[in-house]
């Protein structure tokens, strides 16, 4: 059954023009591949390959490039093999595309650069939330909305990797109808050097992260007027948060 795509769209980036922030479709496909029936500019960072610079602790080099959001990487056109992805990532110091700096963690993918100091880093994540629901149809012309389905990550390549390689599917052996809901997630990280991504995207999480320091914390955000959606207002609750044990 031909697929029913609804799109919200919101100018975001270094591009000077739209990109689907987020994008509904129903399908009763059996296998349900995101990356065949979403959009391009949803599935990535950027609606188009954009020139950017890897950065090595040996040197650089300068590519044309964009982020997949749904498989966490960066990815190149080859001329002979078509888009390929950056392989070793561990090995790459940084990325630059356009204003934008990225680093590579290890477990944990990558992240947009937002502020560092010499105790460490407020990042970004950027991601792609997918959420499944089936319709199933009710006895009064209504459409009654039942448990959701889980994607996939599956990789079939060898060697360097290819883009058309790696993909999402929603696994649907009933063929029931769904409702797939796709959308853009920026979130706020803090990172201590040599330490993991702790998530500060929100109140709850951060007081979670530091529990001994819940009230000092509650203080900080109150006397600061600290928007948890602004960089400069998190960047200064993150050269905080930094301080604390």
């Amino acid at each position: 059954m031909k697929n029913i795509f609804f799109i919200m769209f919101l100018t975001i980036g270094p591009v000077a023009f739209s990109q689907p922030l987020a994008e509904t479709f129903r399908t009763d496909d059996r296998q349900v591949k995101i990356e065949d029936l979403a959009s391009y500019g949803i599935q990535n960072l950027y609606s188009e390959m954009l020139p950017g610079t890897i950065f090595y602790a040996s040197g650089k080099s300068d590519r044309m490039l964009n982020y997949h959001l749904l498989f966490d990487f960066f990815y190149y056109e080859d001329g002979r093999t078509g888009y390929r992805v950056l392989d070793r990532p561990v090995e790459i110091d940084s990325i630059r595309v356009g204003d934008q700096l990225f680093t590579y963690i290890a477990d944990s993918g990558y992240f947009e650069i937002v502020n560092k100091t010499d105790l460490g880093m407020l990042l970004i994540k950027h991601d792609l939330h997918i959420a499944s629901e089936i319709i199933a149809p009710s006895g009064y012309g209504t459409n009654i909305r039942q448990a959701s389905l889980d994607p996939i990550h599956t990789y079939e390549g060898t060697g360097r990797a290819r883009v058309i390689d790696h993909s999402t599917v929603i696994h649907n052996p009933s063929g029931q109808r769904l409702e797939v809901n796709l959308r853009k997630l920026t979130q706020y990280h803090l990172v201590r050097n040599d330490g993991s991504p702790i998530n500060i995207s929100a109140r709850n999480l951060i007081l979670q992260a530091f529990p001994a320091h819940r009230s000092e914390i509650r203080t900080f955000i109150r006397r600061n007027n600290i928007s948890l959606d602004d960089h400069e207002n998190m960047a200064v609750l993150a050269s905080y948060l930094l301080t604390l044990n």
